[in-house]
């Protein structure tokens, strides 16, 4: 019988449909923090937009990588939860709307945006969306009550730096339970594995693995996750063991190889389609995804590309 492990990724930025207007988190001008978090629980509600599956919705390396963890290990049945800017914890079947929102720190949309000198801005977002929208299917909507409804069934987090900051207060209630001290484990590139409260949790994870697991390094979160999930035998999914093996993997010095660089004509082609897609998609994020798929332009010529494009096709 094939052991169960809940595995937690973070969402992804790509989106297989442009989102709608009102389903931009960078659009919402509010007083405080909670007054746009009221107003981004009221759009999602009402406004009209592309939707389907969560396991659909999100595109590019990152998600790609996500979606194989399923046959990584016959031995094991991932089941794969979301940590969303937009949504919070989902699972790959929720239907979801198309939408902007992150996380990520100085992106356009930025959920605590503007009020950065709050503390604790991200993880008051992502309390605010875990305890206001609705389950759907009766789903657990936090990762604590992910945990109460499998207490038994090891958790691993594939997080980015900045969405573990903003679901930490979540997790730490996960490892306050007895079960989850020795079977919930994170793999959090750029998080300080000196941290009293999580070097207990945190696995091996930095720019060194890169070689070893290949891929771009928005995806080595996940990438080094399957990594250490493939060759687990019978051994039990404690951290100590899963630790055991990250640490194992090949830390050469090998430089990361450098993305496929792409000529003039192809980066055109490359930002005209992504602007059909997406007529809101700015240059510094079309950019970001054209590297994520291990294609390479140089940041000042991308630019000019894209000015150039944007003014031949009539864009502002």
């Amino acid at each position: 019988m094939r052991r169960a492990v809940n595995v937690i990724v973070s969402c992804a930025s790509r989106k297989r449909f442009a989102p709608a207007p009102g389903l931009v988190v960078g659009g919402i001008r509010t007083a405080t923090l909670e007054d746009r978090l009221e107003v981004w629980r009221q759009r999602l509600r009402e406004t009209r937009a592309e939707s389907c599956p969560a396991l659909s919705m999100y595109m590019g390396d990152h998600w790609a990588v996500v979606k194989s963890l399923a046959a990584v290990n016959p031995s094991l049945h991932c089941t794969v939860w979301i940590c969303s800017a937009g949504y919070g914890l989902i699972g790959p079947g929720t239907v979801i709307k198309s939408y902007r929102a992150t996380f990520r720190r100085g992106e356009p949309d930025y959920v605590a945006g503007g009020f950065e000198a709050e503390e604790r801005g991200p993880q008051r977002w992502w309390n605010g969306l875990v305890t206001a929208l609705p389950s759907r299917h009766s789903l657990p909507r936090s990762l604590r009550e992910l945990a109460t409804a499998a207490p038994k069934t090891p958790i691993i987090a594939a997080l980015s730096n900045d969405y573990f900051y903003s679901v930490q207060e979540d997790l730490a209630e996960v490892r306050s339970c007895p079960f989850f001290r020795t079977h919930l484990s994170v793999i959090s590139c750029g998080t300080d594995e000196s941290d009293p409260g999580w070097r207990d949790h945190l696995l091996p994870c930095d720019a060194t693995l890169a070689a070893a697991v290949g891929g771009a390094l928005t995806s080595l979160n996940v990438r080094v996750l399957r990594a250490v999930l493939a060759p687990l035998g019978e051994e039990p999914l404690t951290t100590e063991n899963l630790r055991s093996i990250a640490a194992g993997l090949d830390r050469s010095s090998r430089a990361v190889r450098p993305g496929e660089n792409m000529s003039t004509s192809a980066v055109m082609a490359y930002i005209g389609t992504a602007l059909r897609t997406d007529p809101t998609a700015s240059k510094s994020r079309l950019l970001r995804r054209l590297r994520d798929e291990g294609k390479a332009c140089e940041q000042k010529r991308f630019g000019r590309i894209f000015d150039s494009v944007k003014e031949t096709s009539g864009g502002g």
